[in-house]
């Protein structure tokens, strides 16, 4: 005699909706970890400035170390999925909230120069400059959408 009961059969939307949402933290959560790491690694450390149309230098290690990433989930009920936020985060001193706009994109900035004077108190001087396209997320963005296939491929199957 075979058994079977109906309630293994059934279709729960409620379980298969929560793991659609924690499928959906886990393959987006590890697709902003490979943007950054890409991101982080196009940025040299180097001397001088980068040429146009290439990754900014790092000359002090900053802008690899703030490029952060974050899971935001939808909001509303049986919404299914999120976003995730990859990015720099905006570093407090001499660089202004458009700078790491300017740099991804082109455009013009404010920056902030000290001048010291024997005798003097230092000086604060504003000044705005134009900076030409240095794109780092954007590429890394397009080379990681790659992967996407490969980390969406059986991911209920490995949530159990």
């Amino acid at each position: 005699m075979i058994k079977m009961s109906m309630k293994s059969c059934w279709f729960d939307s409620a379980d298969i909706a929560k793991r659609m949402d924690a499928a959906t933290r886990r393959v987006l959560t590890r697709f902003g970890q490979y943007v950054r790491k890409i991101a982080r690694h196009s940025i040299r450390t180097c001397k001088g400035a980068s040429q146009p149309g290439e990754p900014p230098h790092g000359h002090t290690g900053l802008l690899q170390r703030f490029i952060f990433y974050g899971y935001d989930k939808a909001s509303g009920s049986f919404a299914i999925g999120g976003s995730m936020l990859i990015g720099p985060s905006k570093l407090s001193g001499r660089v202004s909230e458009t700078a790491l706009f300017a740099l991804e994109y082109g455009g013009r900035t404010t920056t902030v120069e000290y001048r010291y004077r024997p005798g003097e108190r230092r000086t604060k001087a504003y000044k705005q400059i134009t900076i030409k396209a240095r794109p780092f997320m954007g590429p890394a963005f397009e080379r990681s959408k790659q992967q996407l296939p490969e980390l969406w491929q059986d991911c209920l199957h490995r949530l159990g």
